[in-house]
C-alpha cells in the first residue's frame, strides 16, 4: 500500500473526492513536480480518481502535468504523456467499467 492510499484511507469519503479532485491542481500549481510525477504515476491514485470522477477529469490531470513550465524532465514527461495516451484510448470502455483499468494499462 502507498503513502498515498495509506492517507486516503484515513479520510472520510467526500473528502477523498475533494482531495482526489484538488490535489493534481494544487500540485501544479506550487510547481512541486516531483509530488505531481509520483503522484500521477501512482496506479493507486489512478484508480481512486477513477472510481470517483470521470475519465476526462483524470485525463486533464495529466495535462496539467505535461507542461513544460511543471514537469521539465522529458523523460518524465514522455512516460506520462504514455499514461495519458493510454487512459485515453480506453476512455470509452473505462467509463463503462472502472474496473478494466489495470487491463487497459
Amino acid at each position: 500500500m502507498s503513502d498515498f492510499t495509506e492517507g486516503l484511507d484515513k479520510m472520510q469519503p467526500a473528502e477523498q473526492t475533494h482531495c482526489l479532485g484538488i490535489l493534481p491542481n494544487q500540485l501544479a500549481a506550487t510547481s512541486d513536480s516531483d509530488k505531481l510525477y509520483s503522484l500521477l504515476t501512482d496506479y493507486n491514485f489512478i484508480e481512486a480518481k477513477l472510481s470517483v470522477s470521470s475519465v476526462q477529469a483524470l485525463i486533464e490531470d495529466y495535462d496539467l502535468a505535461t507542461s513544460p513550465d511543471i514537469i521539465t524532465s522529458a523523460q518524465k514527461a514522455d512516460k506520462l504523456k504514455l499514461i495519458q495516451e493510454a487512459i485515453r484510448l480506453s476512455a470509452h470502455i473505462l467509463a463503462k467499467d472502472p474496473t478494466q483499468l489495470a487491463t487497459q494499462l
